[in-house]
């Protein structure tokens, strides 16, 4: 439309911290990023879809810390990632963004459940 010239910006807010965010171009598809909880690792399980005729590169970045980790996703492909949350009681701020794609992200917030006891969000208290 003429008001977001071609681009969507759309976050979603929940209970728990929970929180995601898709921006990017609407013209054309781009790669996508789902998670969900891993529960052999506790961790969070990450799935990289690239529906796009070209190979992708997509960084993800933890606001909690640690290294950036960039993955290449070929055409018509899917990468599965592991995301280690053991150093932040279960919670995750990721944010992806897609090498050559601007204004591409996702970004995905929350607090992984798992039946035990967890502790607020370690973050709050720098907000």
């Amino acid at each position: 439309s003429a008001y977001s010239a071609g681009r969507y910006d759309l976050t979603v807010h929940g209970p728990n911290g929970f929180l995601r965010t898709f921006q990017g171009d609407n013209k054309a598809a781009g790669p996508e990023v789902t998670a969900r909880h891993d529960a052999a690792t506790g961790g969070l399980a990450l799935t990289l879809t690239n529906p796009t005729a070209a190979t992708v590169r997509l960084t993800a970045t933890n606001a909690y810390g640690g290294a950036a980790k960039t993955y290449s996703v070929p055409a018509g492909g899917t990468v599965r990632a592991s995301v280690d949350l053991t150093g932040t009681r279960r919670w995750y701020d990721l944010s992806v963004v897609a090498e050559g794609l601007d204004g591409y992200l996702r970004r995905l917030a929350g607090h992984v459940e798992n039946g035990t006891a967890g502790v607020s969000d370690p973050a709050i208290a720098t907000v």
